[in-house]
């Protein structure tokens, strides 16, 4: 074992059990070794250690004054007048630089692709597959979720021949009962401002409440006396 090994082991078990000042005899006077231990101490902690930072920053500080790290800082470079420049050309990058971007046509791009994907789908049908798309695409383009459910309910209206598709899609997200009712009860008012509620609406709701993601009575308020019964013939 090597000198610097058991100056680690004796590091290790006093700074586990004393202050960093009750342990500075454990390193002699050779501020080599001293140096040694300091450079590959770090790296033989384990995680779940405790952190042994404080302790070696008072015995750096202790074994190795100001000039002495003050000429390593010279010998690199740091105090030329072309370093300099540089630090305040990043330093100004970093923290103070705006970058520009065109969020508008990101997002109108970014749902574009969604509704595409929803439409499309994939040469599986495999509501997996698509989510997984999709939840990229919201990442990248930053989209609103509760935006692209309603415009997964938009596609899922106008395709209601490929209700597994969708509805697979619907309890792979997780939405919550609440979340989803209400929405639909939005789609259902502003149905309501423009023309009464459309066949298509109400067909989509009942699909989703035979599929039991939502409770259906919240909804008899929204249809007409027919619709009702068109409705109800298709869930029993």
């Amino acid at each position: 074992m090597s000198d610097c090994e058991k100056l680690i082991e004796k590091l290790d078990a006093a700074l586990s059990k004393n202050s960093p000042e009750e342990f500075s005899e454990t390193f002699g006077d050779d501020v080599g070794i001293v140096n040694d231990v300091f450079s590959i101490f770090d790296t033989t902690l384990e995680d779940g250690q405790p952190d042994y930072k404080k302790g070696l920053k008072t015995l750096a500080t202790k074994y190795f004054p100001e000039e002495f790290c003050h000429y390593e800082y010279v010998a690199s470079g740091a105090e030329d007048k072309a370093t300099k420049t540089r630090m305040v050309k990043l330093k100004t990058r970093l923290y103070y630089k705006q970058l520009k971007f065109n969020l508008l046509r990101e997002e109108s791009e970014g749902y574009a692709k969604a509704i595409a994907e929803l439409f499309s789908g994939d040469k599986y049908n495999d509501p997996q597959r698509t989510l997984s798309r999709l939840q990229k695409l919201i990442g990248q383009f930053n989209l609103d979720p509760n935006r692209v459910i309603d415009i997964l309910l938009d596609c899922f209206e106008a395709n209601s021949e490929r209700a597994n598709f969708y509805t697979g899609i619907l309890s792979a997200l997780k939405v919550s009962r609440q979340d989803l009712a209400d929405i639909l009860k939005r789609k259902f008012i502003f149905q309501e401002k423009l023309d009464g509620s459309a066949y298509s609406l109400c067909n989509l709701a009942a699909i989703i409440c035979e599929q039991g993601l939502v409770e259906l009575l919240p909804f008899f308020a929204f249809v007409s006396y027919l619709l009702i019964l068109k409705t109800l013939k298709y869930l029993f």
